[in-house]
């Protein structure tokens, strides 16, 4: 399964609602709160709720360190017969932590789900008839700090028409109508967001890049695609399979930009200044072909066969030294990453 993470699910229910918000409150008063709670009149209630995976009692939950615990959003609306409840946030943060770069497999989004229908006091198959209004489905790729670079790389979109910016450089969007992709630096946002420390980002980032790749639909009704595969929860686990080729489809037109290769950006880090030098010259001669180059050479040098010689044997080697053999593109690189997760099926 394509990994869950921001989502808006719910429903309308009419004449009687399943929820039962006293019920909710009592059973779990550890880890639901109130952030509000208008009862005008018999007919019309409006409450808030904040749902937490685990106790966060005054007594052992410090209100400074609750602040930091990723909640769901309960929202409850009674009027007349109608009954509204919206559940928003991040699934993926409220189930392994705010801080976690791990993604659902079929267990554990299981799990989560039968964690959520029973704090709600809902049947397990009530809760999967929940419609998706708005989800955000994505994968997190650990790989080398040196391909961080691959963000920078990330030039367009082939169905989208609007383009990639950077935020921070640490952000690149590709949006299109009701549906969008974002990719980014995981440990450079949480960074920005104060979830981690200075001295832990700088451990972290100088090994490793943690790279997400998200699929964000903001609305599911206007997605074709969507509308019929992840029009509730139910529908979204069935259809796993087709989810994720989707999203490894919209991922695949991602065009990156090969100016220059990170694999060729990686070997310049430890080059003596002579040998940059070098590096330059061969990426000018390999840019406007060594054929041109000889013919700039042939009239340059007219009366002097062995200097000729010389010259055209001397950019002939800088090439051969200097060109990184069997080479993997940056595309390539960003293709076998997404293609490595379609194994990820529930």
């Amino acid at each position: 399964m394509v990994g869950l993470d921001n989502l808006r699910i719910g429903n309308d229910f009419h004449n009687r609602c399943p929820l039962n918000l006293d019920g909710i409150l009592e059973k779990n008063s550890k880890r639901v709160s109130i952030k509000s709670y208008n009862h005008h009149h018999e007919n019309h209630t409006r409450a808030i709720l904040k749902i937490y995976k685990e106790n966060h009692s005054k007594e052992n939950y410090p209100k400074k360190e609750k602040s930091k615990k990723a909640f769901l959003r309960l929202e409850f609306l009674h009027f007349k017969t109608l009954y509204r409840v919206r559940i928003t946030n991040s699934l993926r943060k409220w189930y392994f932590g705010i801080n976690s770069t791990q993604d659902f497999n079929s267990e554990s989004l299981l799990d989560c789900l039968n964690i959520l229908s029973e704090i709600l006091g809902i049947h397990f198959e009530e809760l999967l008839q929940y419609k998706i209004y708005r989800i955000e489905l994505g994968i997190t790729f650990k790989i080398d700090s040196d391909y961080k670079l691959l963000l920078q790389k990330l030039s367009s979109h082939r169905d989208f028409k609007k383009y990639g910016h950077f935020d921070n450089c640490s952000s690149v969007y590709f949006n299109g109508e009701n549906i969008g992709v974002i990719c980014y630096d995981v440990l450079q946002k949480m960074f920005d967001n104060n979830q981690i420390s200075k001295n832990v980002y700088n451990k972290l980032s100088e090994k490793f890049f943690f790279l997400r790749l998200e699929l964000k639909i903001t609305k599911r009704a206007g997605v074709e695609f969507a509308n019929k595969h992840m029009y509730n929860l139910k529908a979204l686990l069935e259809n796993s399979t087709d989810v994720l080729n989707y999203w490894v489809a919209q991922m695949l037109n991602i065009e990156v930009n090969e100016d220059i290769s990170i694999e060729e950006i990686i070997m310049l880090k430890n080059l003596t200044p002579k040998d940059f030098v070098e590096f330059t010259s061969s990426k000018y001669a390999e840019l406007i072909t060594m054929q041109k180059m000889n013919a700039y050479i042939d009239l340059a040098i007219i009366n002097n066969p062995k200097k000729k010689y010389a010259v055209k044997n001397a950019f002939k080697k800088n090439l051969e030294k200097w060109r990184v053999h069997n080479k993997t593109s940056n595309k390539e690189f960003l293709e076998q990453l997404i293609l490595s997760k379609q194994k990820l099926i529930v």
